[in-house]
């Protein structure tokens, strides 16, 4: 007997078997391993914030600290199954235990607003050199070429010279009544990879709200989402794989220069996108554990397998479920999120859901989240194979998506489920959140 979850168009099926393991996972007190951990997380935070500037801490706000462990990556045969509907859902990965080193990752998503501080950079960065070029006094150092950042500060105050030097950067298909626009396909990030040059377009694409969505009337969503402060504890979407790498490059540089004064400036490390282990080890969050309780391992970043807790509140933000017989037994609104929620609740007011025992927020549902790894299968099973072809045809240059959206089922939640996602494609329902390495 199987639980069926439709997933917008789609349908996965659970196996009700699983909850047979229910009871096994109770909310006990800390064992004395799980208080050791604990320990040990507390006194490197304290560590680490304590080598760092002022100005670096900053940009290392909300980092947690993961120690390094094993776990058993993937999931059991028959645990998730999908049909041609899903056609990003990748199937078959072999359990296997798997060694993770220590690394620190951001408690919440990257939001709005942090994510606006990167594009407003770009933009400033693309003005001050363009006025540089006509009055070499907006150089700090005018033979190196060395920009002076405390002019950014002058910018954007209707001053007529700076109006007509940055024309290049305003749109010209804007109607006059609205007044000048900046373009933000000027608004572009370069940096070097790997021996090679590279050029991204930082501004996110707003309209995913009206293109993932035809049916809906989103132009609000579009419109606000991204620019209104009233969002900026959101989680920002509408960024491609490529975009989110980018933000990672922007803010390593902005820590680096301004840890270097700090005591830990000899071992600076760099912001990136988690690796699909990373990221399903720290989801499931399994502190304390033994070497012989490894092979019992949760499913969701939470203990058991409800999606409610035991006073009946939904434990994510997530979409419908609809039964194989077309009964929805449940709607988006009910877990208190239609859109995404805040990413940071700690400072909001607005619907929050309890963080797993790494202190990590919405690793479940809210907004599925890019990894740097690029998806690959182990089975042979002829289903399989067909199935995972289909998604990798659909999704050319893919990167593995992890987590579940506001907008998917509880089989897309589960700590194993991933996703291919063609890198160069935003969506609505996907964001990002970073990791640094600890040496």
């Amino acid at each position: 007997m199987k639980l069926s979850v439709r997933i917008l168009s789609t349908l996965v099926s659970l196996p009700l078997l699983m909850m047979s393991c229910t009871q096994a996972y109770q909310v006990n007190k800390p064992t004395k391993e799980e208080k050791k951990e604990l320990r040990e997380i507390a006194s490197t935070m304290k560590k680490q914030n304590r080598s760092l500037t002022k100005e670096a801490r900053a940009y290392f706000e909300g980092m947690r600290y993961i120690p390094a462990g094993s776990f058993v990556k993937g999931y059991q045969k028959g645990e998730l199954t999908a049909d041609k509907n899903d056609t990003t859902l990748i199937l078959g990965i072999t359990p296997a235990e798997q060694s993770v080193a220590a690394f620190y990752m951001s408690q919440h998503e990257v939001t709005n607003g942090e994510y606006r501080q990167f594009v407003h950079w770009v933009r400033d960065s693309i003005a001050l050199t363009l006025l540089a070029q006509k009055d070499p006094s907006y150089y700090a150092d005018a033979d190196k070429k060395t920009l002076d950042w405390q002019r950014r500060k002058e910018l954007w105050k209707g001053n007529p010279v700076h109006d007509e030097v940055l024309a290049s950067m305003l749109r010209d298909d804007v109607p006059e009544s609205k007044g000048r626009m900046l373009s933000y396909s000027e608004m572009r990030y370069s940096y070097t990879e790997s021996g090679e040059a590279v050029s991204i377009v930082a501004y996110p694409d707003t309209l995913v709200w009206i293109k993932d969505w035809k049916k809906a009337v989103n132009e609000p969503m579009a419109h606000s989402y991204f620019g209104h402060e009233a969002y900026n504890d959101y989680p920002v979407i509408g960024v491609t794989w490529q975009q989110a790498n980018a933000y990672c490059r922007w803010r390593s540089v902005q820590f680096r220069h301004a840890a270097a004064k700090g005591r830990d400036a000899g071992a600076l490390r760099e912001f990136r996108l988690p690796t699909e282990a990373e990221w399903e080890y720290a989801a499931l969050a399994q502190i304390g554990q033994v070497p012989e309780q490894k092979s019992f391992k949760r499913i969701f970043p939470w203990d058991g397998v409800d999606t409610r807790d035991n006073s009946g509140r939904y434990r994510a933000n997530f979409g419908n479920i609809v039964a194989q017989n077309g009964l929805t037994l449940k709607w988006y609104i009910e877990d208190g999120g239609l859109y995404p929620v805040a990413a940071k609740p700690q400072r909001s007011t607005f619907k929050t859901y309890r963080p797993n025992d790494y202190g990590l927020y919405n690793m479940a549902g809210n907004v599925a989240e890019w990894t740097s790894d690029i998806p690959s299968t182990e089975t042979q099973l002829p289903e399989v194979v067909q199935h995972n072809s289909h998604v990798l045809y659909k999704n050319p240059q893919p990167r593995i998506v992890k987590g579940g959206s506001w907008a998917d089922g509880p089989a897309y939640m589960l700590c194993a489920s991933r996703e291919a996602f063609s890198e160069d494609r935003p969506s609505s329902r996907i964001g990002f959140r970073v990791v640094m390495g600890v040496e």
